[in-house]
């Protein structure tokens, strides 16, 4: 196994999307108590999971069709049996409730603007610092160039397909 270590630095904000079980109850006042539940935060602060960092590798590998052992497929199996990746990972600077904002947008789809309910994110720079651990099979510079694509054009967090979480990466080494 080998371990890098990896910071990333935020380039458009970050949107909380925890899953919940439940919907939320019709009203202002519930839709915004709900979109606080989806915030990711414990006793140390707010974090995001790190299955979050492979799915965007992931999806960078299928994006750009990066080919390792002849096979798209069979990259993507080695990074979701291989790379290691911390369960939480923490935002840096630490950040805790008070640092995030609470917004209601809309987003154009054709050309009506439809109302996406309440989200939480963090507007202000964010960033953060993890190792990856990953088998011998996964070439490092594969890796490196699925996280600096997939940050560019995959995104981490809710709301990818809008633009959101994108990030650029500082630090693999």
């Amino acid at each position: 196994m080998q371990k890098i270590h990896c910071e990333i630095k935020g380039l458009t904000p970050y949107y909380f999307n925890k899953y919940m079980d439940v919907k939320p109850e019709k009203g202002e006042k519930a839709e915004k108590e709900y979109a606080m539940k989806m915030v990711y935060c414990d006793g140390e602060g707010l974090y995001f999971p790190g299955i979050q960092i492979q799915g965007c590798i992931k999806s960078s590998l299928w994006l750009t069709q990066t080919k390792i052992e002849k096979s798209v497929k069979r990259g993507m199996d080695y990074v979701s049996a291989g790379l290691k990746i911390p369960e939480m990972i923490t935002f840096i600077p630490a950040m805790n409730i008070e640092d995030v904002e609470l917004v209601n947008e809309r987003v154009n789809i054709g050309h009506d603007q439809v109302r996406m309910g309440w989200r939480v994110r963090i507007s202000k720079d964010w960033g953060a610092e993890f190792d990856l651990m990953f088998v011998d099979v996964l070439p490092e510079k594969n890796i490196e160039e699925a996280l600096r694509n997939g940050g560019q054009f995959c995104g981490i967090g809710g709301r990818r397909n809008w633009q959101r979480g994108r990030f650029e990466v500082v630090k693999f080494e």
